[in-house]
């Protein structure tokens, strides 16, 4: 901090020499003191000499300590420490602003971010659920065919028994018997071509018989 000496003139002097500094202290002490009691006057009887002195007080006091600090520096320095903290403390302030914008903005693509995933979720359980109404949907159709053809060949079986003779009828009825029993197809034809030989069975129509179980295919009985 600058700041005017006001005894610098008494020292100009080439042939003056400055005092010691033990002189110069015992004249700080002095000073003082007649400052101090000029300070307990009214301003209005101080004269221009008194008043001179009483400008010197920084001067003297910075003689007798050298890290005194004057009134008008406090308030310089208390008003640099209140500007500093309050750049400071607007600058706390603008990160946490900038803080709690950050942190809004990463709990939005957070929520942005589970909303994605339940919605992929809600799709993949919805796209499952049509995937499996199809299978369904294509396993009944299956059936009914399946249904639909067991139907007609029950009914084309049916057609076909119907249309048989009263001697084919019972010779698919001994084949069926016979077979049920654990007898091979061949087994059964031979019986039953025995039994109904012309040679052994006097029927008339012993001979059509013959004629029907040489016909007959293994195919056309189960077991």
């Amino acid at each position: 901090m600058n700041y005017t000496n006001y005894f610098d003139n008494l020292y100009n002097s080439e042939d003056e020499k400055k005092p010691s500094p033990k002189n110069l202290h015992r004249k700080a002490i002095k000073m003082i003191d007649q400052i101090n009691k000029l300070k307990t006057k009214n301003s209005t009887e101080l004269n221009d000499d008194q008043i001179n002195k009483l400008k010197t007080e920084y001067y003297w006091r910075k003689v007798l300590d050298p890290s005194y600090i004057s009134h008008e520096e406090k308030c310089k320095i208390d008003d640099e420490k209140k500007r500093h903290y309050e750049k400071k403390q607007k600058l706390r302030e603008k990160k946490e602003k900038e803080r709690m914008k950050q942190d809004k903005k990463e709990r939005e693509r957070e929520r942005q971010h589970k909303q994605r995933e339940h919605e992929q979720r809600e799709r993949q359980h919805k796209q499952r659920e049509r995937d499996q109404r199809e299978r369904e949907y294509e396993q009944r159709e299956r059936e009914y065919e399946q249904r639909e053809r067991e139907h007609e060949q029950r009914e084309r079986e049916q057609q076909s028994y119907n249309k048989k003779s009263t001697e084919e009828k019972k010779i698919d009825i001994e084949f069926n018997l016979l077979i049920s029993q654990g007898k091979s197809f061949d087994y059964a034809r031979k019986k039953i071509l025995l039994k109904y030989h012309p040679d052994k069975n006097k029927n008339e129509n012993a001979h059509r018989i013959t004629q029907i179980i040489n016909n007959k295919r293994c195919f056309e009985y189960s077991i």
